[in-house]
């Protein structure tokens, strides 16, 4: 689902909601691997390698969650400097349609505050940095699915329950790359 070309106030509302969704799929992913943490500690020595897996899962959920964290106050900060921005052009503009009047009444104008740019660059690395590093939790995530599949083939007992342990956590894992893709195509756009 690429983004069409909108202002970049819609954009952020828009990195935003992905950011939402991709929280609520690490959520998910959290609770999957404490279900699964809980499953395999029942099997007991039969489910010692799942248990492993089970606890990959919990980390990997946690790191999508800091990941959004860090991602809304990133947002925020765009936010922020975008405000400003609008305000800095606002007020040039007006200056320029003023400074006629002002110089006729000999006020001498003050030189214009920093821009925010290099907030805001600086804003966007770090953003970029977080969609690269939710894309190789995805990556990991896939990989401990596939393992998670073949551990519970493995396993006599609870083989049907591993194995949807293991389907609902790849699902999860799906549902989030549309989001992290958005967020990568937002970025590489420009927000600003």
């Amino acid at each position: 689902m690429a983004p069409t070309t909108h202002s970049p106030l819609e954009n952020l509302a828009e990195l935003s909601e992905a950011a939402k969704s991709v929280a609520f799929a690490a959520f998910n992913l959290h609770l999957l691997g404490l279900n699964a943490r809980v499953l395999a500690t029942k099997l007991g020595d039969k489910g010692r390698a799942f248990s492993v897996l089970s606890n990959e899962w919990v980390v990997l959920g946690t790191l999508f969650e800091t990941s959004m964290h860090r991602l809304q106050t990133l947002t925020e900060k765009l936010l922020q400097g975008l405000s400003h921005s609008m305000v800095r052009r606002k007020r040039a503009r007006l200056l320029r349609e003023c400074a006629a009047d002002f110089t006729r009444l000999g006020i001498q104008l003050d030189e214009e505050p920093p821009t925010s740019a290099t907030q805001v660059r600086t804003a966007r690395v770090e953003l970029q940095s977080v969609v690269d590093e939710a894309m190789r939790g995805c990556l990991l995530g896939r990989v401990i699915a596939r393992s998670a599949k073949i551990e519970a083939g493995w396993s006599d007992d609870s083989r049907e329950v591993l194995t949807a342990l293991a389907n609902d956590f790849e699902q999860q894992l799906a549902s989030i790359l549309p989001s992290l893709r958005t967020l990568d195509v937002l970025q590489r756009e420009g927000l600003t």
